[in-house]
């Protein structure tokens, strides 16, 4: 059987932000019903409706996500009317069984998650309010208020994200730079190693085998530049000379791979 979700205040938050948002409702979170020493109480969210389709309203939303916090919410009344009475519906948003229908107040509504966890739905449908009371200067000015603190977080997270980015790109700026040189690296080594018969991996003395190759280089670029210069028996001494230290490393190689194999 599967174990049910523990649902907490901000997935409660997240799902109302889903149904209510923009541009079809105005939601604003947290509403106090006062600014400064004219705030006595708060609102968990308020949804203005902005289409004439789903109703130029004003919806309340208390969220409750443990049994004390219910109970606590019937026992006073007056905190939710303080918000109610400006509101067209007032709805009770908690998560899965902490609401028992017959302890609903007659006109609230109740929403939970969705079985599936997708959305909300509406277990109790709120009673409309056809004329609410006016929104009183204060009340106005807590809601202007937050309002505006809302889209000014907002521009700060999507600032602060824009720089997180820049930031996490100057900081792949020198791994990308160091995985490119590995990869060319990595293609020459894999040519040369082709080329030349030579496993890299197979510990030969990295310095012995740089020397040989130097040496075999050089002679190329002598006998470019003795040819015609020097005679016969100097030349062929010369690639006599270099020969038999090609031939001292592959004694040298021959004798690294016996004990290897040894081993």
């Amino acid at each position: 059987m599967a174990k049910k979700k523990k649902y907490l205040t901000g997935d409660i938050r997240k799902l109302l932000r889903t149904k209510f948002q923009l541009p079809q409702y105005a939601l604003i979170e947290e509403v106090p019903n006062g600014t400064s020493t004219n705030k006595t109480r708060s609102c968990d969210a308020l949804a203005m409706g902005c289409w004439k389709s789903s109703g130029i309203e004003l919806n309340g939303f208390e969220i409750k996500v443990n049994r004390s916090d219910w109970t606590k919410e019937l026992n006073d009344p007056g905190k939710a009317e303080a918000f109610a009475r400006y509101c067209h519906r007032w709805w009770i948003v908690a998560a899965p069984g902490i609401v028992k229908l017959e302890e609903l107040p007659a006109e609230w509504g109740l929403m939970e998650p969705a079985r599936n966890g997708n959305g909300l739905s509406v277990r109790s449908q709120a009673t409309k309010h056809r004329d609410p009371e006016p929104i009183p200067f204060r009340f106005l000015a807590s809601l202007l208020r937050k309002a505006v603190e809302a889209g000014e977080d907002a521009d700060r997270i999507k600032q602060a994200f824009r720089e997180g980015r820049l930031h996490e790109q100057k900081l792949k700026m020198p791994g990308d730079h160091w995985r490119n040189k590995y990869l060319v690296l990595k293609k020459k080594l894999e040519v040369y190693e082709q080329s030349s018969g030579i496993d890299i991996n197979d510990h030969w003395n990295a310095e012995q085998l740089g020397t040989a190759v130097k040496q075999v280089l050089d002679l190329r670029r002598n006998e470019a530049a003795i040819d015609g210069v020097l005679n016969t028996s100097r030349l062929d001494a010369t690639i006599e000379r270099y020969l038999e230290t090609i031939r001292e490393f592959q004694a040298e190689i021959e004798k690294l791979s016996a004990q290897q194999e040894a081993t």
